[in-house]
């Protein structure tokens, strides 16, 4: 927020540019298509063979990420690119491995096996795993029918079945799917292969379709040229910043005020036609062929630049700023190392559990946590009613997390009765004696 707002501060005249966000990766990450003789090198096989499976968008058991490249060379002037990740493991973790790319290994929470993946830069787009991850469960649907004849009787009556039953998808929704659907996803592996699932997307998603406003834009795209209305945008946009950051009360002044700001621009743009016009009155929108009206700054223009409004509590009302918007307490746990400082307490679980005799009882955990790592040790202790967790216990758990994780450097305690004893007090202190100082801040 600190760092929000100092960029912010510099508002002089009602003029800013936005901060912009980090750029995102870049989509589908481009690096990691690679040419056909890149794999074949990677396996060390013929180019030939590399080949056959790439246009059979399948080997060795993966299905292959493949799509077209107009490049001037090969048949018809396409050569056809593989993405690194849908190679077979061994083959993707040389190819990261080659360039010296550190892998990580993280669980597969579909299969439960471990895999390695990239650093942070070279993973890839959000937004692609997740559009990957439809396409392949649309190829799980369809790989029964993939495997019947084309325009047989057995694979309409397959796809009719298909059709017939609801299924879950990957967003979690529930429902069927239908035989027209299944048909273009079929037609489409058979086309391209996985890569043809994919869901396509706009080639300018998350572009700027308009400069100004809708009705502005097309009435002055034939009298002026692109800088000419990026120069009205920005200094419309920062118009409306400086509003909101100066403390104008609400959406509706700030859209007339913008309003007639933005007739002033277009005045300034000597475009005959628009001078000839009515004024009208403030209030009219596109259909009203008038000054106010093509000039007219809707609230959705207006609610996006709201955030500059922070700039304005900071100003005028600081004790709300800081109550509201400035974070009261900032840690860092960069600079500890893995059983430096493990915290120690008792949590009551709100899971109902049953006895062998019927009762019902809620268990009580006893948690060790390791700071640095964010670890969780938890020993689950069934008690009677009203009865509390026994210091016995509180040795045992401790004893087992020592067991796992090793002695650790600095431990925090509850203030609770089952760790005020004396004995484990003196225990504690006796280990941190043997230890040499290694163990403290009990």
């Amino acid at each position: 927020m600190n760092q929000l707002v100092r960029q912010l501060d510099v508002i002089e005249g009602g003029h800013l540019a936005s901060p912009r966000s980090a750029q995102m990766n870049r989509l589908m990450n481009p690096e990691k298509w690679v040419a056909v003789q890149v794999v074949a090198n990677l396996a060390g096989v013929s180019y030939r063979a590399v080949a056959k499976a790439v246009e059979a968008r399948a080997w060795r058991g993966c299905d292959l990420l493949v799509r077209e490249e107009i490049t001037g060379r090969g048949r018809g002037g396409k050569s056809l690119l593989v993405h690194v990740d849908s190679l077979p493991a061994d083959l993707r973790e040389a190819w990261y491995l080659e360039r010296g790319i550190v892998l990580h290994e993280k669980p597969d929470l579909s299969t439960g096996e471990t895999v390695l993946i990239p650093e942070q830069t070279y993973q890839n787009n959000a937004r692609f795993e997740t559009d990957l991850e439809l396409a392949r469960w649309r190829h799980e649907v369809i790989r029964p029918v993939l495997t019947l004849e084309k325009l047989s009787a057995d694979r309409a009556a397959l796809i009719g079945e298909l059709a017939a039953t609801p299924r879950l998808f990957p967003n979690g929704t529930r429902k069927a799917v239908t035989k027209q659907t299944l048909y273009n996803w079929v037609k489409a592996f058979e086309a391209e292969g996985l890569n043809e699932l994919i869901r396509k997307r706009r080639a300018d998603t998350a572009v700027k379709r308009q400069q100004v406003t809708r009705a502005w834009d097309r009435y002055f795209a034939e009298h002026i040229d692109a800088t000419a209305q990026a120069k009205v945008s920005d200094e419309l946009t920062g118009y409306i910043r400086s509003l909101w950051a100066s403390g104008e009360r609400g959406w509706r002044s700030i859209s007339e005020n913008s309003t007639t700001r933005l007739i002033e621009l277009s005045r300034d743009l000597r475009v005959v036609s628009f001078d000839a016009l009515d004024l009208g009155r403030c209030g009219d929108t596109a259909k009203a062929l008038t000054q106010f009206g093509i000039c007219h700054v809707n609230r959705r223009k207006v609610e996006t630049e709201r955030e500059y409004r922070i700039i304005a509590v900071k100003n005028k009302d600081n004790a709300v700023f800081q109550d509201k918007y400035m974070p009261s307490i900032r840690r860092d746990y960069s600079d500890l190392m893995p059983r430096q400082i493990v915290v120690g307490d008792v949590h009551p679980v709100d899971i109902m559990m049953r006895r062998p005799d019927g009762t019902v009882v809620y268990p009580k955990a006893i948690a060790w946590v390791d700071v640095a790592t964010n670890e969780i040790h938890m020993t689950f202790v069934l008690l009677e009613p009203k009865e509390g967790i026994p210091r016995e216990h509180v040795a045992m758990s401790f004893q087992a997390m020592v067991e796992e994780w090793g002695l650790p450097q600095m431990l925090y305690l509850d203030n609770g009765s089952e760790y005020s004893w004396d004995a484990m007090i003196g225990g504690f202190t006796q280990l941190s004696k043997l230890t040499g100082g290694g163990m403290g801040g009990l």
